[in-house]
């Protein structure tokens, strides 16, 4: 089960505020995991390849899976949430929370913070065994090029390349929620993070609190 916490998004003052939409949305259950095919071409998927959506209706099975990426329309940028093991049958018997926070919100120039967007770090590394690093805090022309790169060499030998939730921000439906294809739209996203938009400002995103 997943629930934002009372303390989430971060301004540019470093300060933690409350979300928006603390107190109105979730909690939520982690619905049942699912590989996305073309999202792992030229495939097969793997072990890191599993993805879930999340909803209000309670789901339950025995986790055996070493990494899931849970990504919906109520998982958005500069948020933390609280992830909890329940029972399926006492449902508010719960395990202590483990805290999860997604993207914080980067710096777009040297004093302005933006609202996402930073999705890889810098190429570290030797070649041919360069890679991203992880976001850095700032969005600029290395998240691009993390796009580009990772969407050209993602199911091949090459690199440096990112892992597809990393720039995956855009997909079909309510709230844009990631469907672990990379596309013109992430890009798009990206650039909106760019230019320091906050995250509801651009078409098709919401507050967790307006997911459907």
């Amino acid at each position: 089960m997943v629930a934002p916490t009372e303390k989430s998004a971060v301004p540019g003052s470093g300060t933690c505020v409350e979300h928006p939409s603390v107190g109105t949305a979730g909690p939520w259950w982690v619905q049942e995991p699912q590989q996305e095919q073309l999202g792992c071409l030229p495939g097969p998927c793997g072990d890191e390849d599993w993805i879930a959506r999340v909803d209000g209706a309670p789901h339950s099975q025995v986790w055996t899976l070493s990494t899931l990426h849970i990504g919906d329309c109520e998982i958005v940028p500069a948020a933390t949430y609280n992830v909890y093991t329940c029972d399926p049958v006492v449902m508010d018997f719960c395990s202590e929370p483990l805290l999860v926070a997604t993207q914080s919100l980067p710096f777009v120039a040297p004093s302005a913070r933006g609202g996402y967007g930073d999705v890889v770090g810098p190429v570290e590394g030797i070649p041919p065994d360069l890679a991203f690093t992880a976001p850095d805090g700032f969005v600029n022309t290395v998240d691009v090029l993390g796009y580009l790169l990772t969407k050209q060499n993602y199911g091949t030998p090459n690199n440096p390349q990112a892992h597809p939730t990393w720039i995956d921000l855009n997909g079909i439906g309510s709230g844009n929620p990631p469907n672990y294809i990379l596309n013109i739209s992430d890009l798009t996203q990206i650039l909106f993070g760019l230019l320091g938009h906050p995250w509801t400002r651009d078409p098709g995103n919401m507050d967790p609190g307006e997911c459907p």
